[in-house]
């Protein structure tokens, strides 16, 4: 499959498209940071998608395309990325539940920080990676993770980094098949709720 895949970058116009993928790459820490009683986490993953900056951002995603179907997508960015990066996506929160429930989510979004580590700046990050369920196990999250890892090498970049779930064995096997090895294993630590954020395992590829 992966001879016939196209690899783009995303446009605004994907929104539609790309928040159930991006949601399934970590639905329980989605919902713990973005659910409230008026909003669902896919609400806000698809406003800030579209408004392009920030963790969900269309600017630092890249899509697989089968044909016309688009099949698989992931956020990388750099190491040096990071601040700015969390700028955007606090503004996003404020903008998009306004100041007090802002606020709120805001505090519960910066537990996230006990299971994504900041990147360092020789680090390639991989994150919001997911993949059609009809085209799991055909190639499609390997053709997007080697197509950056050919341009962060000719960069000068040293490592690709990620974080995976410990309830998600298939996707550690894949990543192992990739060259990838776990360096750290961290748990969820948060308020009400932070018992259903599965905990994660750091794995690094060096380049």
């Amino acid at each position: 499959m992966q001879d016939n895949l196209a690899i783009r970058a995303t446009q605004a116009g994907d929104a539609d498209k790309v928040v159930e993928l991006i949601y399934s790459s970590a639905p329980e820490l989605f919902t713990y940071m973005f659910y409230t009683s008026q909003h669902r986490a896919k609400d806000f993953i698809r406003y800030e998608f579209a408004r392009g900056g920030g963790f969900m951002g269309h600017r630092i995603h890249t899509v697989a395309m089968q044909s016309d179907e688009l099949v698989g997508i992931g956020a990388f960015y750099g190491g040096g990325w990071y601040s700015k990066l969390s700028l955007q996506t606090a503004l996003n929160i404020i903008c998009f539940y306004g100041l007090w429930t802002g606020i709120k989510v805001l505090l519960r979004a910066n537990h996230s920080g006990s299971l994504i580590a900041k990147p360092k700046k020789n680090q390639l990050y991989i994150g919001n990676l997911g993949v059609a369920e009809n085209s799991r196990g055909l190639g499609v999250g390997s053709a997007l993770i080697e197509h950056h890892a050919t341009s962060a090498k000719s960069l000068g970049i040293a490592e690709l980094v990620l974080d995976v779930a410990l309830i998600n064995p298939r996707a550690e096997a894949l990543y192992k098949r990739l060259g990838f090895s776990m360096v750290s294993q961290s748990q969820f630590k948060g308020g009400e709720g932070a018992e259903k954020v599965p905990g994660a395992r750091r794995m690094i590829r060096l380049l």
